[in-house]
């Protein structure tokens, strides 16, 4: 039996194939089928007795690609309705539920500017998800639907996120709908501004709305690299946002790094080990190929020991048997062994991180003053993103409502950003954050010196961010300044905001540059 389109879809057919350069229209049609099955969209057959099938035909063997996975699809609907369908009511289904998903390919993708290639990103994330129904191999058709691994996510803030940035001399008010993807295709912000720029009493407002408008339900981690934030002196924003301190010279971080690695599959294993040695090899710099076996071989060893327990060894653990080794062959200790000294001593504690504990389902202030060693607070943050961004990556992806809200789960703040991005092995971590976690629901806010420090010759970090905000900044020329928030149309405007930006001011993009005087939170709590 042939499935057909309504007639306007056929034409949607054509436009994503040619956009996306697909072999044949069947593929478009496929994505269209997977995207409705995986948001769990349903419908009443007494709602379509007259359906429209003057669009593209598809054979049944084209669409589904053989009897055998005709069945599989069969029982995907299934499982969808709850019973088991006629073959007359999954045919009727199946070309309502390819109508739908094409409309909404339309609008998500053909109807929307997402900037160059976003709507690549867009499709592979309906790729991968769809991919998860069907990537239990060696089971049979029933067993996919329900012994797919299940997983781990944390609850989602559904309603939209909105804040203010600050006012315009006019007086109107600079709001930011963070999780709107009509305003934004991407919800990750960028801010550049010089010390004194009034940057961090923004970031510090912004949260506080953010907390203070989500009931606190949605947490966030903030790196002050510089350590300036002393617990005192951050009492008000600590309570209001109802945050944790974390000082590693007054206590050690009660977070274990290699809490991510795999305890049960050698073979992932292997793979999260040699991505946690690239991690600190990527900070400490002086480790060599022999140093970085050794490492691997250590930690290995010591997640042998431990997996009768079920627990993930510690900082500490990986540093007394690497301490032992050292001992027994007689050798000084190098860079290898003063890394780990340093990590398990001086930053993180020695804690078997139960496995219902996630430091992000609260939220965070890490302070990290410049008493501690400079790679000592580059480790910490790497080694924290590296732990999130393998956490978020397993989840499933956010999906937006109809009013194309996408649902939050984490914000991640990187102060002095500038740190990562001009070491080239450290801001590969920062381009996957940017690049993967955006559809998982993360918010990442990098703080800057200036707007230039965003451009890299392997990476334009800017592409990834639709929310730049310019503050006061050593570099005025208005050409970076306008590559750094998005083209102008009045480049008048932008000269006369550029000449009147100074401390406690800031230019954003929206449809036109606008200069605003900053939300500042201290002026906000009083």
């Amino acid at each position: 039996m042939a499935i057909k389109t309504n007639k306007a879809n056929h034409a949607v057919v054509r436009r994503l194939q040619d956009k996306f350069s697909f072999e044949n229209e069947s593929i478009p049609a496929k994505i269209a089928i997977n995207y409705t099955l995986q948001i769990n969209k349903t419908f009443n057959l007494d709602d379509f007795l007259s359906p429209d099938n003057s669009g593209k035909e598809y054979p049944e063997n084209t669409l589904f690609g053989g009897r055998e996975n005709y069945s599989l699809y069969r029982a995907l609907f299934n499982q969808q309705y709850g019973r088991i369908l006629s073959e007359s009511e999954f045919n009727k289904l199946v070309k309502i539920h390819l109508d739908f998903g094409l409309e909404r390919l339309k609008e998500e993708i053909l109807d929307t500017d997402r900037g160059r290639n976003s709507h690549v990103d867009y499709l592979m994330s309906i790729v991968k998800r769809g991919l998860k129904l069907i990537a239990n191999e060696g089971t049979n058709t029933f067993s996919v639907l329900t012994n797919r691994p299940k997983t781990t996510n944390i609850k989602e803030f559904q309603q939209v996120v909105e804040f203010e940035l600050g006012r315009t001399e006019g007086g109107q008010n600079i709001n930011i709908r963070l999780n709107d993807l009509k305003e934004y295709e991407s919800h990750h912000i960028a801010i550049a501004g010089m010390n004194g720029s009034g940057k961090t009493e923004l970031i510090k407002d912004i949260l506080y709305q953010i907390s203070q408008k989500t009931n606190q339900e949605l947490k966030f981690i903030f790196f002050d690299y510089k350590g300036e934030g002393q617990s005192n002196n951050l009492k008000k924003f600590l309570e209001s946002t109802n945050c944790e301190y974390v000082n590693p010279l007054e206590q050690t971080f009660e977070f274990n790094p290699l809490s991510f690695i795999n305890l049960t599959n050698e073979k992932y294993q292997n793979f999260n080990i040699n991505s946690f040695v690239d991690a600190v090899a990527a900070i400490e710099t002086k480790l060599g190929p022999k140093q970085k076996t050794l490492l691997k071989t250590v930690i290995a060893n010591c997640f042998d020991k431990k997996k009768r327990e079920g627990q993930h060894p510690t900082l500490h653990h990986i540093f007394e048997e690497l301490k032992e080794y050292f001992d027994e062959i007689g050798e000084k200790p190098d860079s290898l062994y003063s890394v780990m000294d340093n990590l398990a001593t001086g930053i993180f504690a020695d804690t078997m991180q139960p496995k219902t504990t996630k430091i992000y389902e609260k939220s965070l202030y890490i302070s990290l003053p410049d008493a501690l060693s400079e790679k000592l607070r580059q480790l910490c943050v790497f080694l924290t993103l590296k732990y999130l961004l393998s956490e978020f990556t397993s989840m499933d992806d956010t999906i937006p409502n109809e009013d194309r809200i996408r649902p939050l789960r984490y914000i991640v703040v990187i102060d002095e950003a500038h740190v990562y991005l001009n070491n080239k092995n450290a801001r590969k971590i920062l381009e996957q954050l940017l690049r993967v976690i955006r559809s998982k629901g993360v918010v990442v806010i990098m703080i800057s010196q200036g707007a230039e420090d965003y451009y890299k010759p392997d990476f334009d970090f800017a592409s990834q961010v639709k929310i730049p905000i310019c503050l006061s900044i050593q570099n005025k020329q208005p050409k970076l300044i306008e590559r750094f928030i998005g083209t102008t149309k009045q480049s008048s405007k932008l000269q006369k905001a550029v000449d009147n930006l100074g401390n406690g001011k800031g230019i954003v993009n929206l449809n036109e540059p606008l200069l605003f005087e900053l939300r500042q939170f201290w002026k906000t709590i009083g």
